[in-house]
């Protein structure tokens, strides 16, 4: 299933020429909305970096046994380790919808008012019943799931009765592949911000887990690092869910690394070992609380 993706830097870039285009009042408020993610996906990763650089400083300053002496070095460490840190997790990207807040809550209001009108017809046990056809049950359960990628419009939609509906929905209604759509919708409905971090990072795991094993069958059997742009290509969906929370997911699972075999920017990427994930989450929990 395609995912909506952010705009490239070319997209971005307006053109005066096209200033009469009718829809370019929408083209901006995605930009504008956009840019306001980005901003709140950049004070993330500063704050995360920030929590794992205040953790090790305050990891040293117990140790030693000249205070002073001490907090000088955990100070350079700790802006060492958040610089480090701000610059890996800063270079992953973020794929943001092509919707706006409001357009995702007119297009959940209107799929739940046909779930609802159909529900509605099917208990007045009319002679003329109303079914939704299959062909638009499918194209309203997609957008019903894409909206749903929003923890808000997730927590209304159940609020609203949106599972009862989808749970009802008429034997004549139902498609090839409708449970696996209904099945999404309810979990995304269900999920609150820490059950969806600790299903990420699973998936993260799994996902590192399986490219190296396949990297093994090649020349370099022994490394057990892989590259961030196929750990990208393999983890986007994740990415799409939620930018934010997978930056989470992503900083207690992973480790990133430059690339010493080019000279560009490539990242190298490894899976953080038990004892130091744990370390990273409670730290991330203790520094950065959930929302």
């Amino acid at each position: 299933m395609s995912q909506p993706i952010s705009l490239g830097e070319d997209e971005r870039t307006t053109d005066e020429s096209h200033g009469s285009l009718p829809h370019k009042g929408d083209y901006n408020r995605i930009l504008s909305e956009h840019k306001r993610q980005q901003v709140a996906l950049n004070k993330t990763s500063k704050k995360i970096s920030a929590a794992f650089g205040k953790a090790k400083a305050m990891n040293k300053r117990t140790k030693a046994r000249d205070v002073k002496k001490n907090e000088e070095k955990a100070n350079e460490e700790s802006t060492e380790v958040a610089n480090e840190a701000e610059s890996s997790f800063a270079d992953l990207p973020a794929f943001f919808p092509l919707l706006t807040q409001d357009m995702a809550e007119s297009l959940l209001a209107i799929c739940l008012q046909l779930f609802r009108y159909q529900q509605k017809k099917h208990e007045t046990r009319d002679k003329e019943v109303f079914y939704i056809p299959p062909i638009i049950a499918h194209a309203l359960l997609l957008v019903l799931t894409k909206t749903l990628r929003s923890q808000k419009l997730a927590s209304h939609c159940l609020r609203m009765g949106g599972a009862e509906l989808l749970l009802s929905l008429q034997r004549k209604s139902r498609f090839n592949g409708h449970i696996s759509l209904i099945t999404l919708a309810l979990r995304r409905m269900v999920e609150d911000e820490n059950t969806l971090q600790t299903i990420m990072e699973s998936e993260i795991r799994s996902t590192v887990t399986k490219l190296v094993k396949k990297k093994s069958r090649g020349p370099d059997s022994n490394s057990h690092t892989i590259s961030s742009r196929s750990f990208i290509e393999n983890i986007s969906p994740l990415i799409c869910r939620d930018p934010i929370i997978f930056l989470k997911a992503a900083a207690t699972s992973i480790k990133l690394s430059r690339d010493p075999s080019t000279n560009s920017n490539g990242k190298l990427l490894e899976l953080l070992p038990a004892d130091e994930r744990a370390k990273k989450y409670k730290s991330l929990g203790r520094l950065l609380p959930q929302q």
